[in-house]
């Protein structure tokens, strides 16, 4: 189980020469990080857009710093070298954990009102009831390199005594396919965190429905805190005048500036939600997790 680990490990950067979170005046520019498809300020679409929403929220001309990877994110707030960063939760755990000089301001939703993910662990009706009795039975989960939900179920998993006989499917709809089509007994997945259960936010429920499976043929045996989306975070030295200015852009671009909210914003397409340090405990734990 702990072979999930290993490449989130990666994120984490050697935290010896972080720069300390000492209040500073406003910056003569905001530097703003963002991870690069191809590691250039060529491969992040509407850049020049970018740059002149956030002068307009802030006041300041702004510098793009293109990221190759997370990691390199990571190292370039915690050292100082960017103000302003858009990570993934598993990239921002990882920034509070090299320096403890950052802070969020504002994630996004999802269409269906969706703030992150929660990992499930599911065994087949009359199977188990608790993860201590899925300790015995086969396990399937997702491919090694999933380093999302799936990292804390496992070892959740893996301390209730499971592991002896887990598969790492090759992909998770791989591992939805073989416990639906009863290749194994305890299926590690994930759902949607969100209030509302009107509308269709997927998660592993849904997608076993698909392959035939009603509610009636699984148990919740476990089900993590949210792990929320990623935020939009800065460093905590950033004067507080800067920091109310960018979180009101957060908070009104989806409706005040949708094309710009496009463009800062891939994949959760609900609009941004003010954030705290506290939302990221899930994400926090995976970091800790993956430094043992």
């Amino acid at each position: 189980m702990r072979a999930a680990l290993a490449s989130f490990a990666l994120l984490l950067p050697l935290a010896a020469g972080a720069a300390p979170a000492i209040a500073q005046d406003k910056p003569a520019l905001l530097r703003i990080g963002i991870v690069s498809p191809n590691g250039t300020a060529s491969g992040i679409p509407g850049l020049a857009a970018i740059r002149r929403a956030y002068t307009q929220a802030t006041g300041l001309p702004v510098r793009i710093f293109a990221a190759r990877d997370t990691a390199a994110l990571v190292e370039a707030q915690a050292n100082g070298r960017v103000h302003y960063a858009m990570y993934s939760a598993a990239g921002y755990a990882a920034a509070q954990a090299a320096c403890a000089c950052v802070e969020p301001l504002a994630a996004p939703s999802g269409n269906f009102g969706d703030t992150g993910l929660h990992a499930v662990v599911y065994a087949r009706a009359g199977k188990a009831a608790t993860l201590q009795g899925a300790a015995t039975l086969r396990v399937v989960a997702g491919p090694a390199d999933a380093v999302g939900p799936q990292v804390l179920a496992l070892d959740a998993l893996a301390a209730a005594g499971a592991g002896d006989d887990v598969v790492l499917a090759q992909s998770l709809e791989a591992a939805e396919a073989a416990f639906a089509a009863g290749d194994a007994d305890v299926l590690v997945g994930w759902e949607p965190a969100v209030e509302d259960h009107s509308g269709d936010a997927g998660g592993t429920a849904v997608r076993l429905a698909h392959l035939g499976l009603s509610a009636g043929d699984m148990v919740e045996l476990w089900r993590s805190a949210e792990l929320r989306y990623g935020p939009h975070a800065v460093r905590n030295d950033l004067p507080e005048e800067v920091k109310r200015s960018l979180r009101t852009f957060l908070l009104n671009v989806y409706t005040q500036q949708p094309a710009v909210y496009d463009l800062v914003e891939h994949r959760h397409l609900g609009g941004f939600v003010a954030v705290s340090d506290a939302d990221y405990a899930a994400a926090a734990a995976m970091v800790a997790l993956a430094a043992e």
